[in-house]
């Protein structure tokens, strides 16, 4: 088993029911990357429609990307995700530690096999097997920086009833109320029922377009 270490989180599901609905692969991930040293974190997400989300904290200061991958690329990214398999691998630790150095922890679930844990420092050297299964993630967040845009919200939005945004799997939600407090939003789902509660400053973590402004 790798050594344990802490801080990032990638949870991979590599295989997709064919019968799954879009709205399901829209909010299905099939790979998480959660990176966070004393600095900062930043995660990655890729969704079973291809979307990629990047999100990042720095601070105070926070950001979300998203990105698409077609449904060719994804097919391709999950073959070799279910390839690699990286099996039992031992981390070589590289003995460099400090604020700025990542810790990491995988998780990895593939069709046919159980749920496997790995973890490991940013820094730690591995096995081949291994070290070819974190390039492929590697690549997964390139493409998220060089396509991915900010989200597009309106600088300063201040959500309103009738509003419909645009969650970051797709699913569009209509501004119904606000809680008491006057710091949390009530959404509807405008094809599913679901009603959801968010923090004010949460909408763009969430969020990434406002589809409709309301009456």
């Amino acid at each position: 088993m790798i050594r344990p270490g802490v801080g990032v989180l990638l949870t991979a599901f590599v295989s997709l029911a064919g019968s799954s609905a879009f709205a399901d692969e829209r909010s299905t991930e099939l790979l998480r990357r959660d990176c966070s040293t004393q600095l900062g974190r930043n995660e990655l997400t890729l969704f079973a429609n291809g979307t990629i989300r990047l999100r990042e904290w720095r601070g105070s200061d926070k950001t979300l990307r998203l990105a698409e991958l077609g449904r060719d690329e994804l097919d391709a990214f999950l073959r070799r995700i279910g390839d690699s398999d990286p099996g039992e691998r031992e981390a070589i630790p590289s003995g460099v530690t400090g604020d700025w150095v990542e810790s990491c922890v995988i998780e990895l679930r593939v069709s046919g096999t159980s749920e496997r844990t790995f973890r490991y420092g940013r820094l730690d050297t591995h096995e081949l097997t291994f070290a070819a299964f974190l390039r492929i993630v590697d690549e997964l967040a390139a493409i998220a920086a060089e396509r991915a845009a900010e989200s597009p919200l309106p600088a300063g939005y201040d959500p309103r009833r009738g509003d419909v945004l645009v969650r970051i799997d797709g699913v569009e939600f209509e501004v119904v109320g606000f809680t008491v407090d006057g710091n949390g939003v009530e959404l509807r789902g405008r094809i599913d029922p679901l009603t959801i509660y968010i923090p004010r400053s949460e909408l763009r973590q969430l969020f990434n377009r406002l589809a409709k402004v309301g009456p």
